[in-house]
């Protein structure tokens, strides 16, 4: 009987970045798996120089299924893994997971290589899967399962979420070793939100119960992956750590306590920062304890777009935060979003003063320049797109095509949006904003791309630096230079610079 598991992570789209990643889903699945005596083996097709190299020489006869975790970006690569599959045997099992099935189970399972969808959570319906297909599980008992029968789409019923502490300390020897090499870890230690956000994907997954793995789990792996794998720096990814102070508190006092040594960042928000909640004594504990950064959704400068978004903060709160981070010499990161609907041209400025603003409170504030909102299918915001004339892709196979006409894999294909009369200004916008906050000097661009390309650089950043300092983004006659300059430097730079 087969019994090998490929779990397979597919490379990104035209992105404009050097993908660092680290497959929490998978390597989750892959730990269990490797458990019950499943062989599993991870191929990471962003950090792999021939992944389907890999994949190739993996194929054979002892393989069970090929299990691929997949967002937007990544579906032009999932689907030509999958046929890459089907043509090799077209008797293995191709199950997708991840984001995009998730949203879009309907379009995704029609297409012929792909068997079935496991979507939400996948640990225990994969489990259950796999001995499904070993003859030692009830198909129908399979939750979150979507399969095609008889030319029928059949949908399982929905699944219990997990407990995360029943979860065991993930197998990272299962990850790349060009993966385990780089400087910064991830771990997740909870999962959901609790909040409202109108253009949250977590509203979209039915996924605002907010569940937590204990203080006392979360230092064992951080004791294996400081002491063990070397690591001196982590990344909390979850979307917000902090919902539950008690439970860091501990985290905070066992990190203290097991003398563990390392830098760690974390999602935050900005009405935590209160007398009862993040005030100087805590932040100063957050620092001991290896804080170095906290990330904060801010997303406007206009208070009327953050009651829009049932945000639940204030600007006072954001600039609040900037101000203690700042005199605590912790860094804030500040994500803001723009072309929203029922956003007006002034409230958009509003956003860029407030990120003048916060830039002016000192050197340890940090901006992602506001990004194109994104509409996720399911959600409160997202309807209202709908019902404003915005169309999502009714074919998995027309996703590509979305993301390719984007500046990068986070924007939003402006041209869709009714509610946008001048894309180009906002993506134009955008560049502004990168230039404006990356704290980057000319010098700095200059050195990035090759040598020869500083008379097209020189010009443009002056131009747009000017641009931001006047807030006037009309006329983007330079915004097509910019991309044709952009795209060719980072084809240019990869092939020259990246081994």
């Amino acid at each position: 009987m087969p019994n090998k598991i490929l779990l397979i992570y597919p490379k990104f789209h035209k992105v404009d970045f050097d993908a660092k990643s680290f497959p929490l889903g998978l390597l989750s699945m892959g730990t269990i798996f490797k458990q019950k005596g499943y062989e599993v083996k991870l191929i990471d097709f962003l950090v792999e120089s021939e992944p389907m190299e890999l994949l190739k020489n993996e194929l054979d006869d002892n393989v069970l299924s090929v299990v691929i975790s997949v967002m937007t970006p990544q579906i032009l690569n999932a689907v030509e893994i999958s046929g890459y599959v089907k043509k090799y045997n077209k008797d293995i099992a191709v199950v997708w997971g991840g984001i995009h099935p998730t949203l879009f189970p309907d379009q995704t399972i029609i297409n012929p290589f792909i068997d079935y969808l496991i979507i939400g959570e996948g640990e225990i319906s994969f489990l259950k899967l796999l001995k499904y297909f070993n003859g030692q599980e009830d198909i129908n008992n399979i939750g979150g399962l979507i399969y095609k029968k008889d030319g029928q789409i059949i949908k399982n019923f929905e699944k219990d979420l997990i407990d995360l502490n029943d979860l065991p300390i993930l197998d990272y020897s299962l990850l790349s070793p060009k993966t385990l090499k780089f400087d910064l870890m991830i771990l997740n230690t909870s999962r959901g939100c609790p909040y409202r956000c109108t253009f949250c994907v977590n509203i979209s997954l039915h996924n605002r119960a907010w569940r937590f793995q204990r203080a006392p789990k979360i230092l064992d792996e951080l004791d294996f992956i400081i002491n063990k794998l070397g690591y001196k720096k982590l990344k909390f990814q979850e979307d917000n750590f902090f919902v539950g102070k008690p439970r860091v508190v501990e985290i905070l006092a066992g990190i203290k306590d097991r003398g563990l040594k390392f830098q760690w960042l974390a999602n935050c928000r900005v009405d935590y920062f209160r007398a009862d909640f993040i005030d100087d004594e805590f932040l100063e504990q957050l620092k001991e304890a290896g804080c170095y950064k906290l990330m904060f959704g801010a997303e406007s400068g206009s208070p009327r777009i953050l009651d829009f978004l049932k945000k639940g903060i204030t600007i006072e709160q954001i600039i609040k935060s900037a101000q203690m981070c700042q005199r605590h010499g912790i860094r804030a990161n500040y994500s803001f979003m723009c072309a929203l609907p029922t956003e007006t041209k002034e409230e958009r400025l509003m956003t860029l003063r407030l990120v003048d603003k916060l830039l002016a409170i000192g050197p340890m504030i940090e901006i992602i320049s506001p990004q194109p909102y994104r509409p996720y299918p399911g959600d409160e915001l997202a309807k209202l797109c709908e019902k404003m004339g915005y169309k999502f892709p009714d074919k998995l196979e027309d996703w590509p095509a979305v993301v390719a006409k984007s500046l990068d894999s986070s924007s939003s294909n402006l041209e869709n949006f009714p509610w946008i009369k001048n894309p180009n200004e906002i993506r134009l916008q955008r560049v502004c904003s990168v230039i404006a906050t990356s704290r980057k000097t000319l010098k700095d661009y200059i050195k990035r791309y090759p040598i020869y390309l500083a008379p097209f650089i020189m010009p443009f950043y002056f131009l747009e630096k000017l641009r931001w300092k006047m807030k006037y983004f009309g006329l983007p006659i330079e915004y097509s230079l910019f991309i044709n300059l952009y795209w060719r430097t980072q084809k240019l730079r990869k092939r020259l610079f990246i081994k």
